[in-house]
Order: C-alpha cells, then structure tokens, then sequence
C-alpha cells in the first residue's frame, strides 16, 4: 500500500515537472541524484571489497598462525624423535664400554617411553615428511636389534630379572657366542655397537631426520612466503580501496563546490540585482535557473503591464499626466539634454460638445484626438492626455529651428477637424509651445507653454503659437 503510494507520488510529480519542463530550455548537465548514485554504488562496492579483503586477510593469517604451529610441533617432534635415538645409542655405547648398569637403566626407560614411536605418530605434517620419519624409524628399529644383540652379550647367562624387556631376554646368541667368556662377549659387543654396519645405521638415520627437518623448513619457508605475499598484495589491495574512497570523496565535493556551490552563490547575487540567471552546473540547478528566469520574467511582463496600465489615461489610451510629467522631469534632468520642445493643447469650445452632442460624443472625440496625434506626430514625440479636453507633448530633439514641423501639423489637423464629418462634429485644437534651455523644470515649461496657449485662445483659437519672452 504504502509502496503504491509512493508510484502515485512520484508519477504526479514527474507529470507536472514534464509538463512544466515543456516551457523550459532543455538543460544538460549532471543530475545530482545520478552523482548521489553513483557515490552511493561506488561506495557499497568499496565496502564490499574491503569487507571481502579484510575476510581474506583474517583466514590467511590464521592459516599462517596454524602453518607456524605446526610447523613447531612437527620440528620439535623431529628433534624429539632424534633426541630419543641419540640418547640410546649413547647409553648403550657407554654401557658395553663400562658395564655399568646406570647406564642400561638408561637405555631401557628411553626403550619404554617408545618416545620415537610417539614423535612420528604426533607429526601434523605431509605424507613426504611422515614417510622420511618412517625410514629413520626403521633404521632406528635395526639400530635395536643391533643394541639388543650387544646388550644381550653384556648380560650373564643366568640373568632373569623383570626389569629387563622380553625384546632383550628373548634375543637369542649363537653358541659360539655363549661359549664366549664375558670379556671376549663384550669385545663382541664393542664392535658391534662401534661397528661399520652400526655407524651406518645411525648416520642413516641421522641422515632421514635431517632431511626431514629440511623439507619442513623448506616446506615452511614456502608457506611463508606464499601467505606473505598473499597478505601485502591484500593490505596493497585495501590501500587502493582506500584511495579510491578518498578520490571519490574529493571528486564529489570538486564537482558540488564548482556545479553547485559557486552557482548557488552567483545565482544569489544574480537575483538580489534581479537580474536573469545563466543556467549552468547540475542538472537540477539549470532547471532551476530557467524557472526562475520565465517566472522572473512573467513577474516583470506583469509589472511592465500594470505600470503601463497605470500610466495611461483610461479613456484614450495614451500616457496619463502622471506619466508624462515623470517622463519630461527624467529627460530634462540628464546631463546631457540641451533640446526640446513642450507643447500644451486644448480642445476648443469642448463643454458645447458635451452639451450639445452628449458626453459619448465629446468621449468619442477625444479617443480621436488622441489617435489623430499619435499618427500625426513622430514615434519618438510623447502623446498624453494631462486633463479633460487638454493634451499635452513632448518633442525630444525640437529646436526652434524647426519648429514648423509642430505648426504645420497642428494647422493640418485644425484643417481636417473643422470640417465636420459622420463620425464627429466640427471642432479645433488651439497649442501653445515652450522650448528646453538648461536649467529648465517641468514647471517652467508647462507655464510657458500655457501662455502661449493663452495667447492663442485670446486670438480666435485654432492655431499654435511658440512662447516668447
């Protein structure tokens, strides 16, 4: 439900914004929710991959830790292993040389503890390494049975006691060799345990130890190496991650501060001087930009018509005397004016109109004065009405020079207007004209135009006339 909702919210959304975008430039640049995504994707994927590296790096350790550990186990147990054999030879060796029963003690309680036995059957190690320990242990069992045969010499005939192993009681002499007095049997029991077949033996089995204890530490030493390497490729790995997340984050705030920031502070200043904003950075922004600027420019269309409405005069549709006055007040203030001419016109006997013909018809009679001056005189000449039947323009440029230009075409008018027609009754326009000297006011210049009206009001009307001093 709530999912639907939320389709509906964004489809009516989407369908105002195209149908608004439809007035708008079409704007490019980057969306800001796409560089939100595209953060968003890279960083979940970084993550991951750190996530998946620092896993990787976790099991190689411990696998290393367990390397190591075994490692030490197997190293200890093969020097255990070759601890227990030397430690036999050793005692039996001094035993045949001093018959010394300390020393027998010796070897049977190494015997008993079978410590070799146990060392190769503790080895966590392959089966290249367990099959070496196996050989040392078979020439270490060769190793015994010569041991028993020379320990066996050392002993009387007679000899029965418990603390002696069955493997030693139980190995049988050859006759000759029972018939053998005791210091002849140990002379027999010194070449066998100092023997050539003996010390061959032995180096044997010295000789499969050491190469054990080699393969592990060459077994050991790839091991490390391998797990090493593995483990600083993955800190090199996570280091470009690491990288990578510090480019992207820089990369965004580059891209917000110049598509973003910087023109939300230009479009600050551009609108506090109400002036039109130049689309530009993300997406969002351009659109933003150009709504701005038809609103902004709908509110000045709007502006510009009520002021226009404001300044005209209802009924004939030119400017109004507020309007003019602000106008001929802004031109005559400018440094650079020196010229121009202010005309003030009355429409003659208009009251009898009124009176005479209806106030419909002196209305009709001053939209056509109005239009008749509008067509009369020059576009850059300003027609307004300042009263009920009084006119009044402003010629930019006039100097006396030319001041036939405004006589000729007040006296033509007059022409026309006198002569009555369907549409109006006869009437006639009398004007009075100022010229513009520096220092000027529209006060000045209205008084003076109103005299020379005057002038020709007391002179029969129907006619212009220029102040004079």
């Amino acid at each position: 439900m709530i999912f639907s909702f939320f389709l509906f919210i964004k489809f009516y959304i989407g369908k105002v914004l195209f149908m608004i975008e439809t007035d708008l430039p079409k704007n490019k640049g980057i969306y800001i929710r796409h560089l939100i995504f595209i953060v968003a994707i890279t960083t979940i994927l970084l993550s991951g991959l750190a996530f998946f590296s620092n896993v990787q790096v976790k099991k190689i350790f411990l696998s290393l830790v367990d390397a190591e550990i075994n490692y030490s186990q197997g190293l200890g147990l093969g020097y255990k292993f070759q601890s227990a054999s030397n430690k036999m030879t050793k005692a039996v060796q001094h035993f045949v040389e001093t018959n010394d029963s300390n020393y027998l003690e010796e070897y049977i309680y190494e015997l008993k503890e079978n410590t070799r036995e146990k060392a190769i059957e503790k080895i966590p190690s392959s089966d290249d390494e367990r099959l070496l320990l196996k050989l040392a242990k078979a020439k270490s069992d060769a190793l015994l049975l010569e041991e028993f045969h020379a320990i066996k010499l050392m002993l009387p005939d007679e000899f029965f006691g418990t603390r002696i192993p069955k493997e030693i009681l139980n190995f049988e002499l050859t006759d000759e060799e029972k018939s053998l007095s005791f210091s002849e049997r140990q002379e027999k029991a010194r070449q066998i345990i100092f023997g050539t077949m003996y010390n061959t033996l032995k180096d044997d089995v010295n000789n499969r130890v050491n190469d054990y204890i080699q393969l592990s530490l060459s077994r050991e030493e790839v091991t490390v190496t391998e797990y090493t390497n593995f483990m600083n490729s993955s800190i090199i790995f996570q280091r470009i991650i690491l990288l990578s997340c510090i480019f992207v984050i820089i990369a965004v705030l580059v891209i917000l501060y110049f598509q973003v920031v910087l023109i939300l502070q230009k479009y600050v200043t551009d609108i506090s001087k109400d002036k039109q904003l130049k689309p530009r950075g993300v997406f969002e922004l351009q659109y933003l930009a150009n709504m701005y600027n038809v609103v902004s420019e709908n509110k000045n269309n709007n502006l510009r018509a009520l002021k226009r409405k404001a300044d005209l005069d209802f009924l004939t549709g030119v400017a109004n005397r507020g309007a003019f006055e602000q106008y001929v007040k802004d031109y005559t203030k400018s440094p650079s004016t020196d010229k121009g001419a202010f005309m003030l016109i009355d429409l003659d006997n208009f009251k009898k109109i009124n009176d005479t013909f209806g106030h419909a018809m002196g209305d009709l009679v001053l939209k056509k004065i109005a239009d008749i001056l509008n067509s009369t005189f020059r576009n850059d000449d300003f027609v307004s009405r300042i009263g009920g039947d009084e006119f009044a323009i402003w010629f930019p440029d006039l100097t006396e020079e030319n001041v036939h230009y405004i006589v000729d075409r007040i006296n033509t008018i007059n022409k026309d207007l006198i002569l009555p027609s369907r549409e109006m009754p006869s009437c006639s326009l009398s004007a009075g004209i100022s010229f513009f000297t520096q220092g000027e006011t529209y006060k000045s210049l209205y008084k003076k135009a109103d005299i020379a009206l005057y002038k020709v009001k007391e002179n029969g009307r129907c006619g212009c006339k220029i102040f004079e001093q």
